[in-house]
């Protein structure tokens, strides 16, 4: 196992950046997401990865060895990376075994050897009972499974996976997400996952790149993305909250009630952008005014959208309903101070 390293590595497709001098470094065994809405690079970071596409500028490293670079690429095939694509990309007229084995063909490897390799990646993704069967015959979740263990089979050193769950429905989605912690602990493998789905990303990794229009917005794990995001768009893209203005208060600040209600109430000084998490607010008799935008059920809870004095707009959960225009109080336990959006 080899630690991977970014080095201020880009992509442009004419004059325009895809990938934007992303640092990167992934430890041997990582479960890692890219993150980001549809544009911000994280599919074209993934390929440049595999080989697929070259790089514009930077540096790819992997145990030391130069993957890519000033007049060095290395084609997909010397890479010791695997890939499973948003697709399957399942050859129809063969069983699941030959499927999982087709690269190992390739290799001219003995029989033997290819036999045994095949029958491990089968079990590692537990299909080794549906090995004779067709693609048509599967669930997508299996055929999923099939293009993992086809990765697998190869023993890479890092997993590329490109948006796996796309086609999946919700069901399945969860299923599957299940089958892909039971891989990452079992096999320990390096695991580079792109994904849009912030709550996909929040449940499978152990650290996250989040991308905007392909640049690095933050790099850190699911917990400190959610409690510490560094700018208001990581804080909208990650989770549900507010953002208000709080007056006499810096970035990178934890703030409790009574800054918190000092700040909102007041009009001295630049007001910096806080998030507010809807756990974090509390619907009182006394408190912080605001005005009731919706009310919406959600089975074990409302969910309410509440408007204060500046505008600015939070959620808080409530055991019953408020009506839309009611004014109401809340107090508020805890803020995270952002940087301002770029």
């Amino acid at each position: 196992m080899a630690n991977l390293i970014l080095d201020n590595v880009s992509k442009h497709f004419g004059d325009q950046p895809a990938v934007d001098r992303l640092n990167l470094s992934i430890e041997p065994g990582e479960f890692v997401a890219l993150l980001g809405p549809s544009g911000c690079g994280k599919t074209t970071m993934l390929r440049m990865l595999a080989g697929f596409e070259n790089i514009t500028g930077g540096s790819i490293r992997l145990g030391g060895q130069l993957l890519a670079g000033e007049g060095v690429h290395l084609p997909p095939e010397q890479r010791r990376m695997g890939m499973v694509f948003q697709s399957y990309a399942l050859w129809p007229h063969m069983s699941v075994a030959q499927n999982v084995g087709y690269p190992l063909k390739m290799q001219k490897l003995a029989d033997s050897e290819r036999k045994r390799r095949i029958g491990e990646a089968l079990e590692a993704v537990q299909l080794t009972h549906l090995a004779d069967r067709a693609p048509k015959d599967l669930s997508g979740g299996q055929r999923q499974r099939v293009a993992l263990a086809r990765c697998l089979v190869t023993e890479p050193d890092v997993v590329l996976l490109d948006e796996p769950l796309a086609n999946l429905d919700r069901h399945l989605r969860a299923s599957m997400e299940e089958a892909f912690r039971e891989f990452h602990r079992r096999t320990g493998a390096t695991m580079i996952y792109v994904t849009h789905d912030q709550a996909e990303a929040m449940s499978l990794a152990s650290r996250i790149a989040v991308m905007n229009a392909g640049r690095l917005e933050q790099w850190s794990t699911p917990q400190e993305l959610y409690t510490y995001p560094r700018s208001e768009w990581v804080a909208g893209f990650i989770g549900q909250g507010g953002v208000a203005p709080v007056h006499g208060v810096s970035a990178g600040m934890e703030l409790g009630e009574e800054a918190l209600l000092k700040g909102l109430s007041s009009d001295v000084g630049a007001a910096t952008p806080v998030l507010i998490r809807p756990q974090d607010v509390r619907v009182s008799e006394r408190g912080i005014a605001v005005d009731v935008a919706e009310s919406i059920y959600r089975g074990e809870r409302y969910e309410l959208k509440l408007r204060l004095a500046s505008g600015a707009e939070l959620m808080a959960y409530h055991h019953q309903p408020l009506q839309a225009g009611q004014r109401a109080a809340v107090q508020i336990s805890r803020g995270w101070s952002l940087e301002s959006t770029r």
